[in-house]
């Protein structure tokens, strides 16, 4: 891989980002409803409501406005929450590490069993065990995540009581010393047993529910790039040769149709972030996603555009390492 590329391939990333900030801001500025009205509260009078809209510089013509928030996203400002008055910078970074400790846990339940059910499937094609998994693999895809979201809450939590319904550690539970900002990976650092079992309860129905639609996503597109690849000529030459299943499998098979399964896999671990919206507003997750809900709902939509800047860097981001795995896995591609 060039350096050209790598520097083309950053250059893109720029303006893809800056096309969908652009877009979002342009959304933002034309649904229905005031802003300046809605912050102001209700029975505000036109002189407060006129007040707060020259200090959100609504006043200003809309390119205007838009060239002033570019200037101040270049210089990393996202602007001030109008319902909280805080930054959205200092709001993000407080909500961040519980939505990317939700992420992390959902991308490895996702990822890892959605590979190696795809193996498994691919391994025993035709079989009643492929079958039922392919079956499953659609209902994961097609169940709308919100609903699966309130089925896991109402069995797992009300009527099993297995698990908490909401939040992210047991309020009658100290919370570990903020090292890192992930509950979990505190409580192992300070050798918090209590709190690990509760953040562990706590996480453990909204990573499950965000994972089933990677997990049935994966599970698919390794299957059938397997079968795939199973039937070409080399692989028919590795098995008259006398190598093993498994062997043809781990060091053939797998490794050539790698490819899409890592294409796929890179799109859905930034989609977690903002799949986690409806999980973290059913399960009370206090994450990004539920911050920018609380944005929507008061046409606050200066966090939702910070919070969408941020989901569109790490989708760039990570199509830009799946790029660097292609030539990595196969030598044949080149840039």
């Amino acid at each position: 891989m060039s350096f050209s590329y790598i520097c083309k391939r950053l250059l893109l990333l720029v303006l893809i980002i800056l096309g969908i900030v652009t877009i979002v801001f342009m959304l933002s500025h034309v649904i229905p409803g005031d802003p300046a009205r809605a912050a102001a509260g209700p029975g505000a009078s036109p002189k407060a409501i006129e007040t707060i809209r020259k200090e959100m510089r609504l006043d200003l013509p809309l390119l205007q406005q838009y060239f002033h928030y570019l200037s101040n996203l270049c210089h990393g400002d996202l602007g001030r929450s109008v319902m909280t008055g805080r930054p959205v910078t200092e709001s993000i970074a407080a909500y961040l590490p519980a939505s990317v400790e939700l992420a992390m846990f959902s991308s490895f339940f996702g990822v890892s069993l959605g590979i190696l059910m795809g193996i498994f499937c691919a391994s025993r094609t035709g079989a009643y065990a492929d079958f039922s998994i392919r079956i499953l693999t659609v209902l994961g895809v097609a169940i709308p995540i919100f609903w699966l979201a309130l089925v896991m809450q109402l069995v797992f939590s009300r009527v099993l009581g297995w698990f908490p319904a909401a939040g992210r550690i047991d309020p009658l539970v100290s919370r570990p010393v903020c090292i890192t900002g992930f509950l979990i990976i505190d409580s192992i650092i300070t050798h918090d047993g209590q709190a690990l079992l509760s953040a562990l309860s706590h996480i453990f129905l909204p990573a499950i529910t965000l994972s089933v639609a990677p997990l049935a996503t994966l599970t698919r597109i390794t299957r059938a790039s397997l079968i795939e690849i199973m039937g070409m000529d080399y692989v028919r030459t590795a098995r008259s040769k006398g190598l093993t299943e498994r062997a043809i499998l781990l060091k053939h098979v797998l490794r050539n149709g790698a490819i899409p399964i890592i294409t796929i896999a890179g799109i859905q671990i930034p989609a977690l972030m903002s799949w986690a919206l409806l999980v973290e507003v059913v399960f009370a997750w206090p994450g990004i996603g539920r911050y920018a809900f609380r944005g929507i709902a008061n046409l606050d939509y200066v966090p939702v555009m910070g919070i969408v800047a941020l989901i569109a860097c790490l989708f760039a981001l990570f199509t830009f390492f799946v790029d660097v795995l292609y030539c990595m896995l196969d030598p044949r591609i080149k840039y």
